[in-house]
């Protein structure tokens, strides 16, 4: 279920709404690391990332760019790993329009979730909170589904 043996562009056609993920994942972090930093903390915030900082409040749409501003590298590979490999038979199971809405509402929760159980003042990003959503949708398709 989980071993890729398609080619590239057998993946971009079979798994569109992962690949532009992806994309826009390397897309938004080449852009951060051209103009500063993926890891420099006015960087992050100019590109959309989460945070709770003195004297600031965060604007209602950092509840989703944070999903595909990521924190360095490593941070990206991670999380694009992850989509590459385990996202792609839950796309092929919703659909493209279900399995898209799911990714999004799971991050927008991730993220507000990580914003209200945070009791300091931080900078978030990542794709965590909606990589966590396809793996629940997973373990609800394991025990409910026949």
């Amino acid at each position: 279920m989980f071993l890729r043996t398609e080619s590239l562009k057998q993946y971009v056609r079979l798994y569109p709404v992962t690949t532009v993920l992806i994309c826009i994942h390397l897309v938004v972090l080449g852009l951060m690391e051209w103009t500063g930093s993926s890891e420099d903390s006015r960087t992050l915030l100019r590109f959309g990332a989460l945070f709770d900082l003195p004297g600031m409040v965060p604007e209602w749409w950092r509840y989703i760019t944070a999903m595909f501003v990521h924190i360095g590298f490593a941070h990206l590979f991670f999380n694009s790993f992850t989509l590459y490999v385990f996202a792609p038979p839950l796309e092929r199971m919703l659909g493209v329009w279900r399995y898209a809405l799911l990714y999004l509402l799971c991050g927008i929760a991730g993220n507000l979730a990580s914003a209200w159980f945070h009791s300091d003042y931080f900078i978030s990003a990542g794709a965590s909170g909606a990589i966590y959503g396809v793996y629940a949708a997973y373990l609800f398709l394991a025990i409910f589904r026949k």
